[in-house]
C-alpha cells in the first residue's frame, strides 16, 4: 500500500498532474517517499496553515481514487494506463 500511494511512477505522475493544478507541484513525492503519512506530513510542512484543510481534502481525495483504481486494475481488469486519460 505505501508503495502505492507514493513511491510508485504511476502514482507520483498523479500526484505531480492534480498538485500541478494548484501550483503545489514541487510537493509530489519522490522515489524515496515510501511511507505515505509521513510524506504527508512533510508536505504539510510546507502549505501555509490556512491551506491546510485544502490539501488534506486534496491528499484523502487522490489516495482515495489511486487506491479504487487500484482496485479497479486488480478485481475488475481496469488498465493501468487509465492514470494517464483520467479527468482530475
Amino acid at each position: 500500500m505505501q508503495h502505492l500511494l507514493t513511491s510508485c511512477a504511476s502514482t507520483r505522475s498523479v500526484w505531480f498532474s492534480v498538485l500541478s493544478l494548484v501550483g503545489l507541484q514541487q510537493l509530489t513525492p519522490g522515489p524515496d517517499d515510501r511511507v505515505f503519512t509521513k510524506w504527508w506530513h512533510q508536505a504539510l510542512q510546507h502549505i501555509p496553515k490556512h491551506h491546510c484543510k485544502g490539501f488534506n481534502s486534496l491528499a484523502v481525495q487522490v489516495a482515495s481514487w489511486i487506491w479504487k483504481h487500484r482496485n479497479g486494475c486488480v478485481f475488475e481488469g481496469a488498465s493501468q494506463n487509465q492514470y494517464h486519460h483520467a479527468k482530475y
